[in-house]
């Protein structure tokens, strides 16, 4: 029982979902390429004076992105990226691995954001696969027994007598 509108795409070339028909090393090299760029073009911000608010924040975002592209290694791979350059540029003492209080708090809050919402994306991904595997199996099912109801109907025309006019 095949889904024919998912085969009429898979035939034209079209993917079903954002990621699903992608080949596995192509999904691997994007994800990485997200786990790592991200996290990279914010440390560029290190060039500037911008105060440690906004790439913290920009971090997050790469890191959720990486997650919503790759899932959830993509995203501890991003959140690990991020981590050593936020702690040695933004949080102070600049330019050094040592940390005062605040930017021990400021690593804490960072990490445990980076990982919760890490696994908030993870989680939607994860639900948005299963729902979508739902609807094909409902699909399909609704198909079978469109076709069962067709064979239903004509057997029952078949082996209803016909009166003769």
């Amino acid at each position: 029982m095949i889904d024919s509108a998912a085969t009429v795409e898979r035939h034209e070339g079209r993917p079903r979902g954002p990621l699903v028909a992608r080949p596995r090393l192509q999904r691997l090299t994007v994800s990485v390429a997200a786990a790592l760029g991200g996290p990279g073009l914010v440390t560029l911000l290190a060039l500037t004076s911008v105060s440690h608010d906004i790439p913290a924040l920009l971090y997050i975002l790469a890191i959720l992105t990486a997650t919503g592209i790759g899932g959830r290694w993509a995203g501890l791979l991003a959140a690990t990226a991020s981590f050593v350059p936020f702690a040695y540029y933004f949080i102070g003492p600049t330019h050094s691995v040592s940390l005062g209080a605040e930017g021990v708090v400021a690593i804490g809050v960072f990490v445990v954001t980076a990982l919760f919402g890490s696994e908030a994306v993870e989680r939607q991904r994860r639900a948005r696969a299963r729902a979508e595997r739902a609807v094909r199996t409902s699909r399909q099912a609704l198909d079978s027994a469109r076709r069962l109801q067709k064979a239903a109907d004509a057997l029952a025309v078949a082996l209803t007598p016909h009166s003769a006019r």
